[in-house]
């Protein structure tokens, strides 16, 4: 199976501001917290509006109603995001970004604007889950990441596979996924995401999917230099 290596297309976007809210066709960003950085604010929309269309294309359209809303935030001391990520996180279909990074424009942060919004379109179970893959959530928005074009900047910066389960995987998680994806089915990404959403997800889907194990596939990924490399110890 061939896949396409994703790149980025940047459409222009006609944006309407009112007030401290800019609007484009699928996004709005809330900057009154950052009333001086209208330029990266609107770069930011900008970024929304053409990173969308690539997550739905992938993903199909999350059940929330569009827009796809960002706000600025001011974190507490010490507070994290998503992921141990003090910088963005999503509540409640909002994309969250800190009022301490986003002011401007800093590394990697339209690879992360992405993964950020490939969580607004999950709109997943969490705890009502039978199974809840915690690093399977993460995987996916970095996939939509991926998608978006950004597979330089996951080169320096993505979530890696927690140390449990004597997981001998060391790389990316959306690496396995596409992985997999490239060797044995095309639209598992969009299967594992939909059974997240429709709460139907376990470990046992990827037998169903691959005819492979979850433990297979990653011992698979495990030897592969592309996917996960070997483990060293």
């Amino acid at each position: 199976v061939s896949i396409i290596i994703p790149t980025k297309i940047s459409v222009p976007i006609s944006i309407i501001k009112n007030g401290f809210l800019l609007s484009g066709l699928l996004c709005t960003l809330d900057f009154s917290l950052v009333p001086q950085s209208e330029g990266n604010a609107r770069r930011l929309v900008d970024l929304c509006e053409n990173i969308v269309p690539v997550l739905e294309a992938k993903f199909g359209r999350g059940p929330r109603m569009l827009p796809y809303k960002i706000k600025f935030y001011t974190p507490a001391s010490g507070s994290q995001g998503t992921g141990d990520d003090a910088r963005a996180y999503v509540d409640g279909g909002i994309t969250f970004l800190s009022t301490e990074f986003w002011h401007t424009e800093f590394p990697y942060d339209a690879k992360i604007l992405a993964h950020e919004l490939a969580h607004a379109n999950q709109s997943f179970c969490y705890n009502t889950c039978p199974e809840y893959s915690a690093w399977l959530v993460e995987a996916l928005a970095d996939y939509g990441a991926y998608v978006a074009g950004y597979s330089d900047n996951l080169e320096k910066e993505c979530y890696h596979f927690p140390n449990s389960r004597q997981i001998r995987l060391f790389n990316c998680t959306y690496k396995f996924l596409k992985f997999v994806e490239e060797k044995y089915e095309p639209q598992l990404s969009l299967k594992l995401h939909k059974a997240l959403q429709a709460s139907t997800y376990s470990d046992n889907l990827f037998a169903q999917y691959t005819g492979k194990t979850y433990d297979q596939l990653i011992g698979e990924c495990s030897q592969d230099l592309d996917c996960g490399g070997v483990d060293p110890l």
